[in-house]
């Protein structure tokens, strides 16, 4: 199971990466809920998957999302990633800024009948907070 989960996230970012909505959509089942921790946001369903996922691409022309590392163990895996784009659009409320962006996160993905069930997603909130221009930007030490 832990190979056709690492397959099936391979398959998932390439679909994002390449903004192709339906693609995305097809790897999930029909009540497939994606939980975001940050704000507190589940979306439930291809619907509300859809709005969630079309917000990343309007809000970002330029969005890519590369899986980093992931473990996998039964019918569940965790994977690190990093997204990158251009906040050229709205993006959580926020008008568009011009800002680059580049946060972190990492989730745990859920597979039933071979394809995502459950996703709930965890990321850093505070560094996009700033680069979107809602907080004044963090600086390393």
């Amino acid at each position: 199971m832990a190979t056709d989960l690492k397959k099936q996230a391979k398959a998932v970012y390439s679909a994002l990466n390449k903004h192709d909505l339906e693609k995305f959509l097809s790897f999930h089942t029909d009540d497939a809920i994606l939980e975001s921790v940050p704000d507190g946001s589940v979306a439930k369903g291809k619907d509300e998957l859809r709005t969630v996922i079309n917000g990343y691409f309007t809000g970002m022309s330029d969005f890519k999302m590369e899986m980093t590392s992931c473990i996998a163990s039964g019918n569940r895996q965790c994977e690190e990633w990093i997204v990158t784009g251009t906040h050229n659009g709205t993006f959580l409320g926020f008008p568009a800024s011009g800002n680059k962006v580049t946060f972190r996160g990492i989730l745990v993905r859920e597979l039933k009948r071979g394809k995502t069930s459950r996703v709930i997603n965890y990321f850093d909130s505070a560094t996009l907070a700033g680069q979107l221009g809602a907080l004044p930007p963090t600086t390393k030490k």
